[in-house]
């Protein structure tokens, strides 16, 4: 662990391992790096394995823009058999003799990209009256989950032997990849589940900057000074590129920072702003009726 007097604040790009839930990862990367607060964007089921963007101490206040972005996963779907869980980990519910071709996914697959409608699986943490939806279906309970819009900017056939069919996809957020496995499936008249599932990017933040826990075990115990994590913490703003940056002055900084608005010209009305002063990252603000409003204020 590490032992100063600095607060850590930054992102760590996690290769989370098969067999671990996101959250004792999580409390695994807060109690090697010390930081005060920690979360995660997205989570991963246990038997996925992959990029998991964990925000350390301030970083905590950008998650919502990482938890948004687009992300990437690489999966392989078993046909002939339904899970309840809809992975390898579930019971088999049902099975069917029919193992579709390869033409017959390739030619399915497009109906699978662009704004679709999907329905959670069972297992899944959708809220229902305010219980989680795995909670209900591990005691017998069926959940009436509702469908809902999501977006798949892509579906891309990589291997096929059957029964298994190896598929990259690219999506927005919400999107259940063993929900995509099953519907497919049924596109097919037949069954399938997750047996594979690996995350390789969020937003941003891709699988080739991911550090493994072991590795980073091995790093935070080499003593060096003050809070260095070299290569490995990416700054607090990592997950904010795709917002516009507006510089201002210290003095105006330092109002802002205090919660005062700030009076601006010529800056169009917007919902978010990285403030910068000094080359120094300080605050989440908007733009509304002529004055600059503080929206995140970051202590770093």
């Amino acid at each position: 662990m590490i032992r100063n007097n600095e607060r850590v604040n930054g992102w760590l790009i996690l290769d989370k391992s098969e067999g671990i839930t996101s959250a004792k990862a999580v409390n695994i990367v807060k109690r090697l790096t010390g930081a005060d607060k920690a979360g995660h964007a997205g989570t991963l089921d246990p038997f996925a394995s992959g990029v998991l963007p964990i925000a350390l101490g301030e970083a905590t206040k950008t998650m919502q823009f990482a938890v948004d972005s687009a992300k990437e996963y690489e999966f392989t779907a078993v046909f002939g058999e339904s899970r309840d869980t809809g992975d390898r980990e579930g019971r088999i519910l049902e099975s069917s003799k029919k193992i579709p071709s390869e033409a017959e996914i390739r030619a399915a697959i497009p109906q699978f990209i662009g704004e679709i409608m999907q329905t959670p699986p069972q297992y899944s943490a959708i809220k229902i009256n305010g219980e989680r939806a795995y909670d209900l279906a591990r005691r017998g309970e069926k959940a009436d989950i509702k469908s809902r819009s999501v977006t798949v900017h892509s579906l891309e056939f990589l291997a096929y032997n059957a029964p298994e069919v190896r598929l990259k996809m690219r999506c927005g957020k919400g999107v259940y990849v063993r929900s995509i496995a099953m519907d497919l499936a049924a596109k097919l008249g037949t069954y399938a589940y997750v047996s594979t599932l690996r995350r390789t990017l969020v937003g941003k933040f891709s699988a080739s900057i991911a550090i493994s826990l072991e590795s980073l075990e091995k790093i935070v115990h080499i003593p060096r000074p003050g809070n260095d994590l070299p290569g490995i913490l990416l700054p607090v703003e990592a997950a904010l590129d795709d917002i516009p940056v507006l510089e201002i002055t210290t003095k105006s900084a330092q109002k802002l920072c205090q919660g005062q608005l700030i009076k601006i010209e010529n800056t169009p009305e917007t919902e978010h702003l990285r403030i910068v002063s000094a080359g120094k990252f300080m605050a989440m603000a908007e733009v509304r009726d002529g004055f600059l409003k503080p929206v995140r204020v970051f202590n770093i």
